[in-house]
C-alpha cells in the first residue's frame, strides 16, 4: 500500500534543504542536497504512517498539490513512500530470512572445509603412507 503525500522543498541555507509535510507537522527532512532530503523524506514519510497504523492513530489524507500554499523561496512536490517496509512483520520477516541465509551460509562453508580438509587429509595419507 503506497501512499503520496504533498512535500514543500526548501532551502534553508548555504547548501542546507529541508522537506515539510504540510498534512504531517511532526515530518520534517533536513539534508545537504534537494536528492538526499527527498530521499530521506521518502523513508520518513513511510515510516511515519507506520507508526501511526502500529499505533492504531488516524492516517491524515493528503491534500492535493493545488491547495497547498508554498513559500516563495521552495516548491511543491508529492513524495510517495511504501509504509508496509517499516512494518514490525516486514522487519521481522526480513531478519528471519537474514538468519537463514546465514545459516545456510554456514552450512555451505562447514561443508566445503570439512571437504578441503578430507582431500587435504587424504592427499596428506597418501603422500605418507608408509
Amino acid at each position: 500500500m503506497k501512499v503520496i503525500y504533498p512535500a514543500i522543498v526548501r532551502e534553508i541555507g548555504h547548501e542546507n534543504y529541508v522537506v515539510e509535510f504540510p498534512d504531517l507537522p511532526e515530518c520534517i527532512v533536513e539534508g545537504t542536497s534537494v536528492g538526499e532530503c527527498q530521499k530521506e523524506a521518502e523513508y520518513m514519510l513511510g515510516a511515519y504512517i507506520c507508526a501511526l497504523a502500529e499505533s492504531h492513530n488516524d492516517i491524515p489524507q493528503p491534500s492535493e498539490l493545488t491547495d497547498i500554499e508554498v513559500p516563495s523561496d521552495g516548491y511543491a512536490t508529492y513524495i510517495e513512500a511504501d509504509p508496509i517496509y517499516h512494518s514490525t512483520a516486514y522487519k521481522l520477516r526480513k531478519i528471519k530470512a537474514r538468519r537463514l541465509k546465514l545459516a545456510l551460509c554456514l552450512v555451505g562453508a562447514t561443508t566445503i572445509t570439512a571437504a578441503a580438509g578430507a582431500v587435504v587429509g587424504y592427499r596428506y595419507y597418501k603422500k605418507h603412507k608408509a
